[in-house]
């Protein structure tokens, strides 16, 4: 596979209390497991901020030449949703989702 996986770890940092395992740190954890339980190739890689902190957990796909998807709200639940999502970017040339996948929202929503 040759699209990564960027997951935020920080996201529940501004929860009181802070946990001591933010949900993305979770939902980064479960990708990796899930992704090796089904012999998937998936590069995970975990920073600080995707700037989705008003709907965490957040996650996005990067691909050279492809533009980037980002997944707000998430869960570690949906490990493999996110695991089928990445598969399904990566073997798109142009990293286009099937509409089962996203969804097109105005400016305003939330």
């Amino acid at each position: 596979m040759t699209a990564r996986l960027i997951v935020c770890v920080t996201c529940d940092r501004t929860a009181d209390p802070v946990p001591s395992t933010t949900r993305g740190a979770a939902l980064a954890d479960a990708v990796v497991v899930r992704a090796a339980d089904r012999g998937e190739d998936l590069s995970v890689t975990r920073v600080d901020c995707l700037d989705g902190c008003p709907r965490p957990c957040n996650a996005a796909l990067k691909a050279r030449g492809k533009p980037l998807r980002r997944f707000t709200n998430l869960s570690p639940a949906m490990a493999d949703a996110l695991i089928d999502a990445a598969r399904a970017y990566a073997a798109d040339r142009d990293g286009h989702l099937p509409p089962d996948l996203v969804a097109r929202l105005g400016p305003h929503a939330r």
